[in-house]
This record gives C-alpha cells, structure tokens and sequence, in this order.
C-alpha cells in the first residue's frame, strides 16, 4: 500500500507549478510530518529539472536533501528501486546516497498535491537523503590520480551489481534509440534556431553519417554485463570533502537511468560526457579516455570485445543523445542545451574522421593497457596528439 500525502497546491511555488513539480511549502511540510525534521530556514530549490527537483533542508541535526519526480517521468516502483541499488552498494563500503526512513519506516512516499474543488491531483515520488560535502571535479582540471580512482570505483560498482539479487528485474539498456527523433525534427525544434544556417548545412550531412555509422553497428558478443548508472558524467560523481573520514574518495549518485546492460556502454557515456560537458581539447580528451581505462582495468577485467564495444557505441550515443535533445525542446517548446549539442556533434566528426580508436589511447606505461588490433598499424606519436586528424575512408573508422 501506498501512503500519501495531500496538502493543497496553493503553497506550491508558481515557477515549479508551470514544470509540475511541488513548491516550497509542500516539500516542508513532507519534511516535517513524514521525517519529523526541525528546519531552520525554508526548504531551499538547488536544481529544478523537467523530470525533478532537489531541495536543500537545514536542520539542527545536519542537512538533508529532499528529492522529488513527476509521476509522468519516473514510476515510485523505480524510485524505489534506485534507493535499493543504493542499500546495496552501501553495503560494499561504496559512497552513495544515503536514504533516510520515514517515521513510517519507509524511504520513498508518494506526495499527492491538488485540490478538492475540482477535483485534480497530482503524484510525485519523493525521498530525503542526508547531504555530503563535496568537491566538484571538471574534465578541464581533473587529475590522473582523481580520474583513475574514480574508474577503478565504477568497476567495484559493476563488480558488485553483478550480484546485486535483483538485476534480473532490471530494465535492460536498448543500447541506443535514433528513432525518437530526426534531424528534421531538429530543423523545427527550438535547438536549431540558435544555429547559423550555414551550419545547419553541415550538421545535416554530418547527421547522415552519424545515422549510418549508427545503423551499420555491430556489436561483439558476448559482452561483460551489469547493472549501470546509465548517466555518468563528472556531474554525478564527486568527491568527498571536508572532515569526512572518507575525504577524498567518489561519491556516485543520481541512479534515475539506471539499467542493465554491458559495461562497454556505461565507459562509452562517461567518456562522451568528458567530452559533450565541458570545453576540453581532442587531445586532452583521448588523455582522460586512457585514464579511465587504466583505473578500470586495474580493478577488474575488460576483455578485447568489450574495449572495441565502447569505440563502437561512441558514435551512436552522441547521436542518441542529440535525437532526446530534440524531442525534449519539441515538447518543451524551449531550447535545450545548445553547447553540449555543438560539443557532441564535434565528437562524432572528430571520430568520423580518426581510424584510431580513444581506447587505444592507454599510456603506454600502464600495465594494462590492451595490445592494438592486429589489422590496425600502429601510427606516430604525433598523429595521436593532433585535434584535426586526416579524414580516412569510412570503411577504415571502425574496422
């Protein structure tokens, strides 16, 4: 049974109304009644998505964070799952959310917002976890040390989810999906708008062969499995700060696209995201592309197909991505992220055009970097650092 809460929409905030989301008063009185939390000040708003909403709570006793989800976007029944894929990890000495109970005994409640005359109610999941201090880390100044702990970190992560009870309850990952939308729907969305003409010429024939690329992948098997975060980027791990007797170690969190599926795909996004997220160079990119696999590969064990697997899904992801760009603006009627739009697209044309692959690009020190494919020469030093590499025939890239 679920229990809920119904407290009427006219505390909510206006802003959060027209996303659909509770306001301030609702989130304070769930704290109060469901977590018999004393707040100081007001629940403050620190990140209001189209799908969530995060409110930082100040109390005596420490703070706390009180996340909320649309009912349209994410099921209780997968909220609560993500917080049981948290209880496990934890049990794994892994820095992750810590859920608190309610004094019902339970850590995530439906809240009912609406009114009684008319009828209309709406239903969020919502949770509270206590907050971390943190130190936030960018691909621009990340350390080798930093980044490679972070790795060998997610694959403890995918070690222990393989024997996480339930996996098999998990969704699994569809890989990539190109068909939620087109570049002719991207012409119409509100994201091409803030695009010059003459580039959208470009990005067009640059579409088409990201499409094909997409289309004519195959992926090796069988490949190493697990359940994954599905999200991972520098902006859902951090590290611990301040006096925490783990300072210094990663703090994963936001498991909403959580799904099961190979590891290749979870190493694919990080590094797109290394990419999309930030301003960093080729160069610097195809460096933090080596850290990664060699933190990975000091903790567990990637094997040959997996590691060309997460070349193979680079391409497809920055086009998955850019296609729920597009249908977001479309349904939102506002422009998305424009910049990471740009940034991704640039990532495929750089792919496009380089036979080498980022995995290849493990420092030559590490002791377990992979041995290069026997069908591929191994190129100059130079050729390796340069952001603008010769266009190779399409039948070469990924080879």
């Amino acid at each position: 049974m679920v229990h809920v809460i119904t407290i009427d929409r006219q505390g909510s905030d206006r802003s959060l109304e027209t996303q659909g989301l509770p306001g301030p008063g609702t989130i304070q009185r769930f704290a109060e009644r469901r977590h018999r939390l004393r707040l100081e000040h007001p629940p403050e708003l620190i990140w209001a998505g189209s799908s969530s909403a995060v409110w930082r709570l100040r109390t005596a006793c420490g703070e706390y964070l009180a996340k909320v989800f649309t009912a349209r976007t994410r099921d209780v029944r997968i909220v609560r799952k993500e917080v049981a894929i948290y209880a496990w990890l934890r049990r794994f000495d892994i820095h992750v959310p810590e859920v608190s109970s309610t004094v019902a005994g339970r850590q995530v409640e439906t809240l009912t917002v609406g009114s009684l005359v008319p009828p209309r109610f709406e239903r969020f999941p919502a949770m509270v976890m206590r907050l971390e201090k943190l130190r936030t880390i960018q691909p621009e100044s990340v350390t080798r040390d930093e980044l490679r702990l972070i790795a060998r970190r997610l694959a403890s992560i995918h070690e222990s989810l393989r024997q996480y009870p339930d996996r098999d309850g998990i969704r699994r990952s569809d890989l990539w999906d190109i068909e939620q939308s087109s570049f002719t729907d991207f012409l119409r969305s509100p994201n091409a708008h803030l695009f010059e003409t003459r580039d959208l010429e470009g990005l067009h024939e640059l579409d088409q062969r990201m499409e094909l690329v997409t289309r004519s992948v195959q992926l090796p098997s069988p490949l190493t499995e697990s359940v994954l975060h599905g999200d991972l980027g520098m902006d859902h791990v951090q590290l611990l700060d301040g006096d925490h007797p783990h300072a210094g170690e990663p703090y994963f969190f936001d498991f909403s696209d959580f799904v099961r599926g190979p590891v290749a795909l979870e190493l694919a996004i990080m590094l797109l995201h290394l990419f999309g997220r930030s301003t960093i160079t080729f160069t610097r990119w195809k460096e933090l592309g080596g850290w990664v696999l060699e933190g990975y590969c000091s903790a567990t064990r990637l094997t040959d197909d997996d590691v060309r697997a997460i070349d193979a899904l680079l391409v497809p992801w920055a086009l998955t991505s850019i296609r729920y760009q597009t249908r977001r603006a479309i349904r939102s009627g506002a422009p998305g992220n424009v910049a990471q739009i740009r940034r991704r697209y640039q990532l495929a044309a750089h792919l496009l055009n380089d036979d080498r692959p980022c995995t290849g690009l493990i420092r030559p020190e590490s002791p377990h970097r992979m041995a290069p494919r026997a069908t591929r020469p191994r190129r100059a030093r130079a050729e390796y650092e340069s952001d603008t590499p010769t266009r190779q025939p399409r039948s070469q890239r990924f080879s």
